[in-house]
């Protein structure tokens, strides 16, 4: 397997640490990119290259640790790849106009460690496909 399977802009941060073993949970972050950018005018994540997509994701997200995202220090990119600490910023900010129930799906999708992200089970099953706030136009 390799860690170039999803167009960059979608791409887990798994993948952009060079993962070469994940799961699932690359496609539900994918999922959580392509529904902000629903929300919002344009793509939440717009990299450059490699490197700056990881960058604009911590930047966005916060720079995770091992406490964070146990096994992170695995991964073939980590020692690579140095960032400044960032403490990262609420979705919200970047999505402003999104309803409080479309902010914590996103919350929940969007979760740099993989282990934590929401399966697509629970995203099927999340209060923002049976919410009625916003009322549909």
């Amino acid at each position: 397997m390799t860690h170039q399977v999803a167009t960059r802009w979608y791409r887990a941060p798994e993948l952009l640490y060079g993962a070469t073993r994940y799961g699932l949970a690359v496609d539900m972050w994918a999922v959580g990119c392509i529904l902000a950018e629903l929300l919002r005018p344009g793509p939440l994540f717009p990299g450059e290259n490699d490197i700056d997509q990881l960058y604009t994701v911590l930047h966005a997200l916060g720079t995770p640790s091992e406490e964070t995202w146990p096994g992170l220090a695995a991964l073939p990119g980590y020692q690579k790849i140095t960032f400044p600490t960032m403490p990262g910023h609420d979705l919200a900010v970047f999505v402003p106009d999104a309803s409080p129930a479309a902010l914590a799906l996103l919350r929940r999708l969007l979760i740099l460690n993989p282990a934590e992200r929401m399966t697509a089970r629970e995203a099927l099953d999340d209060p923002f496909f049976t919410s009625l706030a916003p009322p549909p136009c």
